[in-house]
């Protein structure tokens, strides 16, 4: 017969919405609003508190401010790109990113991109227009969209896979002055004590 300190009770949840606002996720990622929202979740414990906690699959809709935006972009932008003074602003559906390519002598550009996702973790740009005072030719806008893409991209992707949460990201819904990312995550956490010692 289990005593009464370790005796377990389990606590099950049909459904739950969690809303938390101003969350950070890492030293350089504030969400202003995160959406927690799911069923079938479990939370064990005993008389010395919870032991542990299975949410299951929940669905995750989290909103970024383009002030946020800026802050993790101007935070991974590695120093040797030659892509200087970016500023992102967000629109229906879009992205625009001005800046000066740097090479020989420092030229203005604007760009027009969509934000797309990747495999559930990977994020880049599809540059769609690409000015620089006149068109640029092809090769060129290549050349930038690379630059973007190695730098931010993979920047995101890596400080995303290092979450305590695995997270699939379904879709990133661009509207003016903000970013939502709409996509799921599990969470189970062992908070039991059992085999350490008293």
């Amino acid at each position: 017969m289990a005593n009464r300190e370790t005796a377990e009770i389990q606590i099950a949840v049909k459904s739950a919405q969690i809303v938390a606002q101003n969350v950070e996720v890492t030293p350089n990622i504030l969400l202003e609003e995160v959406r927690l929202e799911g069923g079938a979740m479990r939370v064990n414990c005993n008389a010395l508190g919870v032991t542990d906690i299975d949410l299951g699959e929940v669905r995750i809709r989290a909103t970024l401010s383009e002030p946020n935006l800026n802050q993790i972009v101007q935070a991974n932008i590695p120093p040797d790109m030659p892509l200087k003074n970016l500023q992102f602003n967000l629109y229906t559906g879009k992205i625009k990113v001005t800046g000066n390519y740097v090479k020989l002598i420092s030229i203005p550009v604007a760009i027009d991109a969509v934000i797309l996702v990747k495999n559930g973790i990977d994020l880049y740009l599809d540059l769609t227009e690409v000015k620089a005072g006149m068109g640029l030719p092809s090769s060129v806008v290549e050349v930038i969209e690379g630059h973007i893409n190695r730098a931010l991209g993979h920047q995101i992707g890596e400080q995303i896979r290092q979450l305590p949460f695995p997270i699939y990201i379904e879709e990133i819904r661009c509207e003016p002055g903000r970013l939502t990312v709409i996509g799921r995550l599990r969470v189970q956490l062992n908070l039991s004590t059992k085999g350490d010692p008293a």
